[in-house]
């Protein structure tokens, strides 16, 4: 339901990865609660690996306006079946964006679906530094459609993060 063309800022990065689970964790600003909530609600495969779920820069994040939607990110380790797309081998969760698109956790839904937000906020989390993604709505893959020039809003949103985070 979020509009082609909007900025996404993510909040939190939920990685399908399980990156974080070759490290010591303990300064990653893991969210446990959401992370049980999301494995509930997404009936997670254990065949899987296990996600989690890891913060952005609430520092980063506040310098933000009003424009920027904001949200979940899922971050999946490729481009093909960990992003729900097949490729003539049948998938283990074929309906993979649909049911991310129906998690809601404490109020937080799943915004957009990328390849590196929780591997940065875990690594910035664990190593002392700020991380915040954001993200160009480009396609909405429920309904198939994809924005056909985007390049032009790909410039205001790199204008836009300088602006609001650079000064």
């Amino acid at each position: 339901d979020i509009p082609f063309l909007s900025f996404i800022a993510s909040e939190f990065a939920v990685g399908l990865d399980g990156m974080i689970h070759f490290y010591k964790t303990e300064k990653a600003h893991l969210q446990k609660e959401m992370e049980e909530q999301f494995i509930q609600q997404m009936n997670w495969s254990p065949l899987l690996p296990k996600p989690y779920i890891t913060t952005s820069s609430k520092q980063l994040l506040s310098k933000l306006d009003y424009n920027y939607v904001r949200g979940i990110t899922a971050t999946a380790p490729g481009f093909y079946g960990p992003q729900g797309r097949t490729i003539r081998a049948e998938l283990l969760e074929p309906n993979l964006p649909d049911k991310l698109s129906q998690v809601n956790l404490n109020g937080h839904k799943i915004t957009n679906l990328e390849m590196e937000s929780s591997c940065l906020f875990a690594l910035s989390n664990i190593l002392g530094h700020d991380a915040l993604t954001v993200c160009l709505g480009i396609a909405k893959r429920a309904t198939g459609e994809f924005a056909a020039d985007y390049h032009p809003q790909m410039q205001n949103l790199i204008h836009s993060i300088l602006e609001d985070v650079i000064q």
